[in-house]
């Protein structure tokens, strides 16, 4: 820092791409959630949209914020640009949970509220955990071997974040490919789109056209209110 003129931006025009990447990425996730409750756990739709959905919502944008905060105090810090750790729902970790606690619980008992606070409950315990792993990290960092590390979060990343959507984007090449294209030319790629659109909206936008022209989506309020 050069005699504290540093001024951290909390925003930036590249933070666009950024930004619609993670929402995409928590809007699938929230979607696959619900489904999942509601269709495979046959849980009631009050539940599913009344509690689940919207406390996972606010737990994603408190978890920003606090990330956010954390990224501006280091980088007043230490004086240089930092970017904040997206936050969100671990997509492997979620499925833990719903098929290992929420969906065990809710059939044995038939009760979507206890369920659910199992769920809490079991997410609480988690965090601890989390925490305790924050104390005992920097060791296990030091003896634990790189490839070790990252090769089970490459695995997870490949099998979860990787082939399983692209599985759902060869069942309907059309839309898949629509926003796959736009996603490796401008996120992959970098290359700049026109206006400076950002890659992850326009693939959202262009996609869920494709799928509303084509008749592969519809809009419906059902279990809604």
């Amino acid at each position: 820092m050069q005699g504290g003129s540093y001024s951290y931006k909390l925003f930036a025009r590249q933070d666009f791409s950024a930004f619609w990447a993670l929402f995409t990425d928590n809007l699938i996730n929230l979607i696959v959630l619900s489904g999942i409750c509601q269709f495979v756990f046959q849980m009631p739709a009050e539940i599913v949209f009344g509690r689940i959905v919207p406390g996972a919502a606010v737990a994603i944008l408190a978890g920003v914020g606090v990330y956010t905060w954390l990224a501006a105090r280091v980088a007043a810090r230490e004086g240089r640009d930092v970017t904040a750790l997206p936050y969100g729902i671990s997509t492997p970790v979620m499925f833990v949970y719903l098929f290992g606690v929420i969906g065990p619980i809710y059939w044995s008992t038939q009760d979507a509220v206890l369920a659910w606070q199992v769920g809490i409950g079991a997410g609480f315990m988690g965090g601890i955990v989390a925490g305790l792993g924050a104390i005992i990290g920097p060791f296990l960092k030091r003896v634990t071997p790189r490839a070790g590390m990252l090769g089970t979060l490459c695995g997870i990343a490949l099998v979860f974040i990787g082939t399983v959507p692209l599985a759902t984007v060869f069942e309907d090449p059309f839309v898949g490919f629509a926003s796959m294209i736009i996603i490796l030319w401008g996120l992959v790629g970098r290359f700049r789109l026109p206006f400076n659109i950002p890659a992850g909206l326009l693939a959202l936008v262009v996609g869920t056209v494709v799928a509303f022209g084509m008749g592969k989506a519809s809009i419906s309020f059902e279990g809604v209110g």
